[in-house]
């Protein structure tokens, strides 16, 4: 269960602008200190962290394909 709410949260994170607090809920999270805690230790990375390096990642491969 906790891999596929860190998927979740993770796809969320590098595909949207939806706020941290909401994809927190949204990955079946009730409060955001646990969130961030379980994420941190999945990851590796803070979710704000995972989200900027997504946003990197992402525009490397689109200014590749230009």
């Amino acid at each position: 269960l906790t891999s596929l709410r860190i998927w979740t949260a993770r796809k969320l994170l590098a595909d949207s602008d939806i706020a941290i607090t909401d994809i927190c809920y949204e990955a079946g999270y009730a409060n955001i200190s646990n969130f961030n805690r379980i994420f941190i230790k999945q990851v590796g990375m803070t979710p704000s962290r995972y989200r900027r390096a997504a946003r990197l990642r992402n525009n490397a491969k689109e200014s590749r394909l230009d």
